[in-house]
């Protein structure tokens, strides 16, 4: 296997140190996702959907908060509203 991998790149010589190096990274890598595949449980929706109920609850219309006002037409918007900046997005400039 070491010897397919360093026949990839010319004239490399794979040193016993990265060897082991690479196993071991095999070997926890593979382990990490054994671990989390079969022991995490898998999602209920309907246990999901009744948490969520008994946090929030809906009102009398049936709506939960988040769905109570979603109009978000032109005319709502204001002369002095400020628009919406994502302050965590890179800063384009000219120093580039």
């Amino acid at each position: 296997m070491f010897t397919a991998i360093s026949q990839c790149v010319v004239g490399a010589s794979v040193s016993p140190l990265s060897k082991i190096l690479f196993m071991l990274f095999v070997i926890l890598s593979g382990g990490q996702y054994l671990y989390v595949h079969f022991s995490k449980k898998h999602r209920d929706l309907k246990k999901e959907e009744q948490q969520i109920e008994e946090i929030y609850g809906k009102d009398d219309d049936g709506f939960y908060p988040w769905e109570r006002d979603t109009d978000d037409s032109p005319e709502r918007v204001t002369e002095e509203s400020k628009p919406y900046h994502n302050e965590n997005l890179p800063r384009r400039s000219t120093r580039w």
